[in-house]
């Protein structure tokens, strides 16, 4: 029988959920007024979507014109239910934040590093890297996409893993980058083809690409041309990697201010990142009291064929994303498409 866990354990896990909680709503507040440029395409499209329309720009004009189509029926979806479309955009950008930071830690909890998780959710919900900036883009949802297959694919799960590689590829085409990255995770780790996932995903996506053949005439969005070879693989590959470094630090855009009294994002990361020397010092005085006595022993864990490999997926990722957008070399000035590897 699995032995529960200790009272400090649980309050810290507790207190982490929380948190991420109390950061989605936030982050939706300090961006209440604030929507990314692009988004408002998505926007169009799933309004046409809800209002019977058809999955067009303009009525009555097939063009693939956005390269999220999974964000777009979510919005439609929740648009044919009378939800104000932009404002769920912003809603599933937030919330979606929360969950990579949460997905995270899990992934840094299995390998036995709880606390550097708790640190990584800080830095996550606190908008490094500019992620914020993004509100009502398909980013965030993309990243606790991505952030999900990994732990799926970790915790063997290979029907899961495919149905949500499957989604991370339907809701932006450079999703086929982490498929690559878990395939070849779960190769390595096998060594054997991981054929379920790969079918599932596959499978997803194809049916996808034959339905924007049939509708659209086209399985590329038409924007797709312009931006390609603006600027050569060496080229894009080293300025590219300068723009992510500086982007590292960057704080929270405060493009709407939040009300007065609501706290702010860095307010929320330095409790997320106090959490962990919190749980040490309540650790520290609870073992005084019991007079230093042993904690009990860890719970025993199922070792998985994956255990070991369990980060790879998004470190290949990352280098994946880079190499594939050096070669289509698109503007330097549209940053936003190596946030996710950032």
């Amino acid at each position: 029988m699995p032995q529960k866990k200790p009272f400090l354990y649980r309050l810290r896990d507790i207190c982490l959920v929380a948190l991420l909680a109390l950061a989605a709503g936030w982050n939706f507040a300090a961006f209440r007024g604030y929507v990314f440029e692009d988004a408002y395409i998505t926007f169009r499209y799933a309004a046409n979507l809800a209002a019977g329309q058809g999955f067009v720009f303009q009525p009555g004009e097939r063009v693939l014109g956005t390269s999220t189509p999974l964000l777009t029926l979510l919005l439609g979806l929740l648009g044919t239910l009378g939800i104000d479309i932009p404002a769920a955009g912003r809603m599933l950008s937030a919330l979606a934040l929360s969950a990579c930071g949460g997905l995270g830690w899990l992934l840094l909890a299995r390998r036995g590093s709880p606390n550097a998780g708790a640190i990584f959710a800080a830095i996550v919900v606190s908008g490094a890297s500019g992620v914020l900036s993004l509100s009502g883009m398909e980013t965030g949802l993309h990243l606790a996409l991505c952030f999900l297959a990994a732990w799926l694919a970790a915790e063997e799960r290979p029907v899961a893993t495919g149905i949500v590689l499957g989604l991370v590829c339907l809701n932006r085409y450079d999703g086929v980058m982490m498929a690559a990255a878990v395939l070849l995770t779960l190769l390595l780790a096998r060594r054997r083809p991981p054929f379920t996932e790969a079918l599932i995903a596959g499978g997803m996506l194809g049916a996808w690409l034959l339905f924007a053949q049939l509708y659209f005439g086209a399985i590329l969005p038409n924007t797709y041309a312009a931006k390609a070879a603006d600027v050569g693989f060496a080229t894009y590959a080293a300025e590219s990697l300068k723009i992510q470094a500086q982007g590292l630090p960057r704080p929270l855009y405060r493009l709407n201010p939040p009300l007065r009294w609501w706290p702010s994002l860095w307010r929320d990361a330095a409790l997320l990142l106090a959490l962990p020397l919190l749980w040490r010092g309540a650790a520290f005085v609870a073992g005084l009291f019991r007079r230093l006595s042993p904690s009990p022993p860890a719970e025993p864990r199922e070792v998985t064929v994956v255990r070991g490999f369990d980060l790879l997926p998004l470190a290949l990722f990352a280098l994946f994303l880079w190499l594939g957008y050096s070669a289509i070399g698109p503007p330097l000035g549209h940053t936003w498409y190596l946030i996710p590897a950032t």
